[in-house]
């Protein structure tokens, strides 16, 4: 993908992502299947974005391409973060603004759900993503990377 065609697609991405965190917001608040509906959701959407190779990320499993495809979805997202290696095995990602808004403690049935997406996309990509603090209650977003 040429550059000018991948920051077309992130500026896309970006501002979609903050229209859906609103969308799933209201989502969440329907009784019994609404964080059901987000998270099913998010899961699929996170399993087709590690196949998605139009966009640059890697098919293959592997712990590299975890962290790869993870890295690429941030940016084409517009995350701001900071990466910390604890070992060459284990990579700790912090956010302290969350891409898709959610800030407040009423936000965490959304960000549980979906962070499903987050989830799915470095599972299918051959790694494990630990969510260690969120946003909503925490004031900061704290994920770990580790081989699958």
């Amino acid at each position: 993908m040429s550059k000018n065609k991948k920051n077309r697609t992130s500026k896309i991405l970006k501002n979609s992502t903050a229209v859906i965190g609103v969308f799933n917001r209201a989502l969440v608040k329907i009784p019994l299947v609404g964080e059901k509906m987000v998270a099913g959701t998010s899961k699929s959407l996170g399993r087709l974005t590690a196949r998605n190779r139009m966009l640059g990320f890697r098919t293959d499993p592997s712990y590299e391409n975890a962290l790869f495809n993870w890295e690429l979805f941030l940016e084409l997202i517009g995350a701001e973060f900071k990466k910390d290696d604890l070992s060459p095995t284990a990579k700790i990602y912090t956010f302290v603004r969350c891409p898709a808004g959610y800030t407040e403690p009423e936000h965490l049935g959304a960000c549980v759900a979906t962070m499903e997406l987050d989830q799915s996309l470095v599972s299918t990509s051959g790694g494990q993503l630990i969510i260690e603090k969120r946003i909503p209650i925490d004031g900061l977003c704290a994920v770990r990377i580790v081989p699958a």
